[in-house]
């Protein structure tokens, strides 16, 4: 389940569901994982602000009963004053208890800053659940950082993360420098072969905001535009993209307001990407148009989910009330969008 929870003071969760056998209905099991979270500075309005934030991963590395339950988050240090990044993960089967790690920020296992904000995070485990991706925006030097665990059986795990490559001098990579970093979060996908896929905003040569993506299949690829944004106008709030992986194809989501003759400060429609040819990831085609709601004024983040050759996306539309929609499509030949 993806919910926003309210504004200020939070608690972060992660449920556990438990059937017992023999007996109709479940029972819930709450875990706190952190308590007294309180707003971030700037954007970082909220530890689970951005939907990219929101996914719960599970691995398999270390026990048959695949106990450990992932969730990343930002915080605002007390001591610093600056927002970190926090990876949480379960230590028991029903996950009643957790330990957690500081990832970016004072003391992190991957970035050791004290002077820098760390936002919206996401991550994303391997097909065989052995490894775990986290991406992260750096807002203050406004730059994509990806690092990926190496390690996550034993205690190693907190301190085992690497570049895409192996390198550990520094333990990241970084994506793109000059985000755009005022507002969009980056996101994250693993493919079958463990190789990351990222999507993310910045500002191309003429300060339009695009969206941009890159994979690693052996080396970092080049950066690629996949929105495409020529017109003038005003700029998107943000183009908050979702990505998912299925079958060779990587799938984008995004949001902006680059329809014809559109100045407005809204962005008020959702749309689709992929590649051209299923397990590679040089030519991606043209966007279009999944989803355009006539009252989208504050612009949330879609998702979106791929399985097999089924590609599932969820948006808003804002107004007097909150309105959700979705689209569905394949991959097959011939598959149009469905609403």
């Amino acid at each position: 389940m993806d919910r926003s929870p309210s504004r200020g003071r939070a608690r972060l969760t992660v449920l556990a569901l438990l059937v017992i056998l023999g007996m109709p209905g479940i029972v819930a099991a709450q875990s706190y994982i952190e308590t007294g979270v309180t707003n971030g500075l700037g954007n970082s309005r909220h530890p689970f602000d951005k939907a990219s934030q929101r996914k719960i991963v599970r691995t398999r590395a270390g026990s048959p009963y695949d106990p450990w339950v992932y969730v990343v988050y930002s915080r605002v240090n007390a001591g610093t004053g600056r927002n970190e990044v926090v990876l949480a993960r379960s230590t028991t089967l029903f996950h009643s208890t957790n330990e957690k790690v500081v990832l970016f920020g004072q003391g992190g296992a991957v970035v050791n800053s004290a002077t820098t904000d760390f936002v919206y995070p996401a991550l994303d485990a391997s097909v065989d659940g052995r490894q775990l991706h986290v991406t992260v925006l750096d807002q203050t030097n406004v730059d994509v950082l990806y690092t990926r665990n190496v390690s996550l059986s034993g205690t190693g795990w907190q301190t085992a993360w690497a570049q895409a490559a192996g390198g550990t001098s520094p333990r990241y990579d970084t994506i793109s420098t000059f985000a755009y970093g005022a507002d969009t979060a980056p996101a994250l996908a693993v493919d079958a072969s463990g190789r990351p896929h990222v999507a993310w905003a910045r500002a191309d040569g003429s300060a339009r905001p695009n969206l941009y993506y890159r994979t690693w299949q052996g080396s970092w690829s080049a950066e690629t535009n996949l929105s495409g944004i020529t017109g003038t106008g005003t700029l998107p709030q943000a183009l908050d993209p979702s990505i998912d992986w299925s079958n060779g194809f990587v799938h984008v989501l995004y949001k902006d307001d680059a329809s014809p003759n559109d100045g407005t400060a809204k962005t008020d429609r959702y749309r689709y990407v992929r590649n051209q040819t299923s397990g590679s990831y040089a030519t991606l085609l043209a966007p279009v148009t999944v989803m355009q709601p006539t009252t989208n004024d504050i612009g949330h983040p879609g998702s979106l989910a791929a399985t097999g050759s089924s590609v599932f996306v969820v948006g808003t539309a804002t107004g007097a009330g909150t309105d959700y929609s979705w689209s569905n499509y394949s991959t097959d030949s011939g598959a149009t969008w469905l609403q």
